[in-house]
């Protein structure tokens, strides 16, 4: 007679090949699937736990909002560039701390009566009208005499055409370049030089979206001809501490402005907490600001971004938390988690998710196995919560644990360790009763099955 394997062992053996090709099947055949389950999953756990409560603490963060209100007092975008020297002096006026400009201005000014003059002047060739333009007014030097009166971010853009990097604050930076892989790009769409020469600092204005389009993630760093450059909420945030530099720690992936820093993700990008109603910043229109309708002392102190929510301005993004967000106010997001120092990065990548699910299946394989379908399936649901609590409490100090990958490893290998299990009792009561009921009471025999 065949020796027989000991009670369980075929159970167990079922649910570890079981919960292996789960996760093999969601690692590997689903990446692009599971890396989009995982990173909704992390919005809801984020969601409850990633509050930035003591970020006003050090600086409140302001949003100046070109939005539709502000369209019907002014005109349709873009507007006049001495709108928004109006705008940037009365922030400054304000008392405002720093101010970051969510908009590109990569060309010269248009629509000024100077630059209409000068535009005429060299397609007519008339000289006259060239000297007319002198006493006209030009609105980029107005503009930039606004820059002058407080501290000014502007924003750059990536682009695929090798260029020089844009110019901006020092970087102090340590360890190994190649430990942090930033989204690179050849070169910049940078402001015109009239504008960008009083500013104190430039940032990517670049919001990269997920497999399913979201926005979960702004730059810290970008890397611009194979430089670094920062991005546009942390140069606000240094520029609102007077901070001379940043710091960037390749090897042990941190950076710092003044007393304020966090961990950098390997790709340099922060990943932001769900921007829901709760967690929005202080928003106020560009049409209160300039009737003089908002309040003195809302931007008093502030870090201040001015961008646009209007649908003209081309800066609606999908975010998590809500369908749509302006870009300028993820900016100011970002400034508020940095100010916080909430910057949440993930454990590890793929091998850290499969060994996560390994650690967290095991248990849950055994008590389907060896313990009986109510006392295994009571234990496997305290294996599941005891993690999921692991998993919420690391995510309140900014350690992201995969949970789909490793719970669906547990769901499923305790499932079918537990089918096989019950089956292989099963059988083994049906072999034991045939043996015996020609011989014995049936009495004797329901006990010799239990």
């Amino acid at each position: 007679m065949a020796e027989r394997r000991p009670l369980g062992r075929d159970a167990v053996l079922a649910g570890v090949l079981a919960a292996t090709l789960v996760v093999v099947l969601l690692l590997v055949a689903m990446p692009r699937t599971t890396t989009i389950a995982v990173e909704r999953a992390f919005d809801a756990i984020l969601g409850v736990v990633g509050g930035d409560g003591r970020s006003d603490a050090a600086a409140p963060v302001v949003v100046v909002d070109i939005d539709a209100e502000a369209l019907d007092l002014v005109g349709p975008w873009p507007w006049r560039r001495r709108v928004i020297a109006d705008l940037v002096e009365t922030i400054a006026s304000a008392g405002a701390a720093a101010l970051a400009i969510d908009v590109v201005f990569s060309e010269a000014d248009g629509r000024s009566p100077a630059a209409l003059a000068r535009r005429l002047a060299a397609e007519t060739g008339r000289a006259d009208l060239a000297d007319l333009a002198r006493g006209l007014d030009d609105d980029d030097p107005r503009l930039a005499e606004a820059f002058a009166r407080m501290p000014v971010v502007l924003g750059f853009a990536l682009s695929a055409t090798a260029g020089p990097p844009p110019a901006g604050g020092a970087l102090l930076i340590r360890g190994p370049a190649g430990a942090t892989t930033l989204g690179a790009a050849a070169g910049a769409e940078t402001p015109t030089a009239v504008l960008a020469t009083p500013a104190v600092g430039l940032g990517a204005t670049v919001l990269p979206g997920d497999a399913d389009g979201v926005v979960r993630r702004v730059p810290l760093f970008v890397a611009v001809g194979g430089e670094e450059r920062p991005g546009l909420a942390l140069e606000a945030v240094r520029a609102a501490a007077k901070a001379d530099h940043l710091e960037i720690d390749h090897g042990n992936a941190t950076f710092a402005v003044a007393a304020i820093g966090g961990t950098l993700g390997r790709d340099g990008l922060l990943r932001l907490v769900p921007i829901e109603a709760a967690r929005r910043p202080k928003i106020v229109s560009a049409a209160d600001l300039l009737t003089g309708g908002a309040p003195a002392d809302v931007l008093k102190g502030a870090i201040v971004f001015l961008g646009g929510s209007a649908p003209e301005l081309g800066g609606l993004r999908p975010v998590a938390g809500r369908p749509l967000a302006a870009s300028v106010e993820i900016q100011a997001a970002a400034a508020r988690q940095i100010l916080a120092g909430r910057t949440p990065r993930r454990l590890g990548g793929t091998p850290a998710s499969g060994a996560v699910a390994a650690l967290v299946a095991a248990p849950a394989i055994a008590a389907g196995a060896w313990a009986s379908p109510i006392l295994g399936t009571l234990l496997a649901a305290i294996v599941a919560i005891g993690f999921l609590a692991a998993v919420f409490a690391a995510a309140g100090v900014d350690l992201l644990i995969d949970p789909v990958v490793p719970l669906a490893a547990l769901v499923i290998g305790h499932g079918v360790a537990a089918i096989v299990s019950f089956s292989r009792q099963r059988r083994d009561a049906r072999r034991i009763r045939r043996r015996f009921e020609q011989h014995l009471a049936p009495q004797v025999v329901d006990l010799i099955v239990r």
